[in-house]
């Protein structure tokens, strides 16, 4: 069964919206990794990931 023009649209809109989404919070993560000094940025950085829900691995 083949998915109508209706359902792919709305397929592509969820998945911009998810990238979007992602993309705000890795911004987010940046902003706080760039906050945190260059020596402690290795221990620390993952907070960043953490806080905005961006898994560390």
């Amino acid at each position: 069964m083949a998915a109508n023009p209706w359902q792919s649209t709305y397929a592509v809109q969820c998945e911009a919206v998810q990238l979007q989404d992602r993309l705000e919070k890795l911004n987010k993560a940046l902003i706080c990794f760039e906050k945190i000094p260059e020596d402690t940025r290795a221990v620390e950085g993952a907070e960043c990931l953490n806080e905005f829900g961006l898994p560390f691995q």
